[in-house]
């Protein structure tokens, strides 16, 4: 029986017991009979999403990997299972089925599918063999290429000979101790074909580093004009027609309302404060906030030098560390549990905290891209954003009691109302889905220290100066909250790797459901607010 169709059987077998024991075990079935059919119903269609979703996310081929790829991708797998029931179920049913089950269904189906993966691959692992690799090319390229394969050693490769002159040497020979012959990319065409040929006779495996011209030649298709034989290239980007329905309906449309609809939410906020003026305005708060802030990007800075060698990953790693997404889904998350009337020292905070990211952001990248680092024109720019504009406006209301008339304020809040849902648009549109496994190291690092290492330091040391209620929640929005999408835009403009940027965003704002949660359920039980 193939590897494949065993982890095809036990990822079914473990879905299936799991959807069962959740509906009619876990859950009260007093509660569930009257929709029981429901449930039932949508079994067929979670086993068939969990098998397309794996198979996608290459959960069927473990037997090269490490370990931690394997169960990253189980992690994202469930994620986007989890989303896509959810959405099922309310099209389907509305309300007619519980999303708690799918929940439950999610994280018990993670750790017992883990699990099985984990014991598949210690198999697997213990029945691999050592196979025997033969270089040939350069001693540049076979060098870098050796590198490569010493921090993978996951693929059970060694190195047993170099071969730098084909015609100059009895390559043969030593290649009859080998398993596998790796063709580096400076080798001529022929000699390339010269090994292929001889891999082929002597049941070798050869594997061929192609160059960029190669990389590009493998999108051809083959066609013909009369009886002569043509390759025609296929087009490697998107139509015109496609880039635009995709960037302007995405971006640019959800861009241009999240501009207009923030500085409203940030008025209205400040309006309903008008009248009581002693709660918005928290001065111990803007300083703690800020503070944390700085010595985060200080501590994580000096962390992220000592253990990360290349400077373009440092910048992402680093703002990762000290900027969440604060405005997106920490203002959202206060006023979902305090109500609306509570947003307006979460929206003060936008004045020191967003001006302070946007500063840490720009000066850290620049000083990893080796760039100067001008304040002046930086300044300029924070002044001019209309989240910064807002604040301002709605702070000289406050400052000289400016009553805001009903028929400009109702207009107001109806706008300021499309600040979240848009908000959501721009930060789906903005994902960018990458291969994690190039920087697997940096991005848990990066995960783990914007959704657990951060918060756990910084609202430890909140809870012990007294800070409750809205302003402890205040401090979950900026310390807790996923990466934000601009440090992926600052990282492709700034020459640092975006794509870590852009995972450490994707990523953490999975997770992020999960460990925003874990810290508001710690600190209401706890009794903090």
């Amino acid at each position: 029986m193939s590897q494949t169709l065993v982890l095809l059987l036990g990822d079914m077998g473990i879905t299936v017991l799991v959807y069962l024991f959740v509906t009619t075990v876990i859950l009260a079935r007093g509660s569930l009979i009257t929709n029981f059919d429901l449930y039932q119903g949508m079994l067929p269609v979670q086993v068939i999403l969990t098998g397309l979703l794996f198979n996608i996310n290459g959960l069927y081929t473990i037997e090269r990997k490490r370990f931690a790829e394997i169960l990253l991708s189980v992690a994202v797998s469930m994620v986007q299972m989890l989303v896509l029931m959810m959405a099922l179920t309310f099209f389907i049913r509305e309300f007619a089925l519980s999303r708690g089950v799918l929940l439950w269904c999610a994280v018990i189906d993670f750790v017992l599918l883990a699990i099985w993966r984990h014991l598949l691959w210690r198999y697997i692992k213990a029945r691999q063999e050592i196979r025997g690799v033969m270089l040939i090319g350069s001693e540049d390229e076979c060098q870098h290429v050796y590198q490569r394969m010493k921090q993978q050693p996951q693929l059970a490769m060694e190195l047993r000979s170099i071969c730098t002159d084909l015609a100059g040497s009895d390559w043969k020979s030593a290649a009859e101790q080998v398993d596998v012959l790796i063709i580096c990319p400076d080798i001529r065409l022929k000699d390339k074909a010269k090994v292929v040929h001889y891999c082929n006779l002597h049941e070798k495996q050869a594997i061929l580093i192609p160059n960029a011209y190669e990389v590009f030649c493998s999108g051809m298709t083959l066609d013909k004009i009369d009886d002569v034989p043509v390759f025609r290239p296929q087009h490697l980007l998107l139509t015109l027609e496609q880039r635009s329905l995709k960037r302007i309906l995405d971006i640019m449309v959800a861009l241009v309302g999240f501009f207009i609809a923030l500085p409203f939410m940030i008025l209205t906020a400040i309006a309903i404060k008008i009248s009581d003026p002693g709660t918005a305005f928290q001065p111990l708060l803007m300083i703690f906030g800020a503070g944390g802030v700085l010595l985060t990007a200080l501590v994580f800075g000096i962390i992220v030098c000592r253990i990360e060698p290349d400077n373009a990953r440092r910048g992402p790693m680093i703002q990762a560390a000290f900027r969440g997404n604060y405005v997106l889904m920490g203002i959202p998350l206060v006023a979902n549990i305090f109500g609306d009337a509570a947003i307006a020292i979460p929206t003060m905070m936008i004045a020191v905290i967003v001006p302070l990211y946007n500063i840490l952001g720009v000066f850290v990248l620049e000083t990893f891209r080796g760039g100067r680092f001008d304040l002046l024109p930086i300044l300029r720019s924070v002044l001019m954003n209309p989240m910064i504009l807002g604040a301002i406006t709605g702070a000289l209301c406050r400052l000289v009691q400016l009553p805001i008339p009903a028929p400009i304020l109702k207009p107001a809040a109806q706008i300021a109302a499309a600040t979240t849902p848009v908000a959501l648009i721009i930060l789906g549109a903005s994902f960018h889905g990458g291969s994690f496994h190039a920087h697997l190291r940096q991005l848990i690092f990066s995960v783990a220290s914007r959704l657990v290492l951060v918060p756990a330091i910084v609202l430890s040391c909140a809870v012990a100066l007294g800070f409750r209620g809205v302003e402890l929640v205040t401090l979950i929005a900026i310390f807790a909250t996923p990466c934000v999408v601009a440090g992926f835009a600052m990282a492709q403009q700034m020459q640092a790797d975006a794509e870590l940027a852009g995972n450490s965003v994707v990523y953490s704002s999975a997770l992020s459901c999960f460990t925003i949660f874990g810290w508001v359920f710690l600190l209401k039980t706890l009794g903090f607010f």
